[in-house]
């Protein structure tokens, strides 16, 4: 996984957020490389002076043409 673009974090004494626009490289099923774009949402908070995810959701670009899914596309 490359660095995140766009992160952005919010966050006070138990509770915090962060979202952020990440490049992935997987393979599909016929081993052919991919390059993935995803938005990633994390809600952390904080119990017992440890930090812990209480909720990650990834989605991904949708081509507004063809309502398709556009995981290639770029930041």
């Amino acid at each position: 996984m490359r660095q995140p673009s766009d992160l952005a974090i919010a966050a006070d004494r138990n509770l915090a957020y962060s979202h952020s626009i990440q490049r992935a490289s997987s393979t599909d099923k016929n081993g052919k490389p991919i390059g993935l774009t995803v938005r990633l949402t994390c809600v952390c908070r904080k119990i017992n002076g440890r930090w812990l995810i209480e909720h990650e959701h990834v989605s991904g670009p949708i081509d507004l043409d063809t309502d398709m899914p556009d995981l290639a596309s770029k930041p």
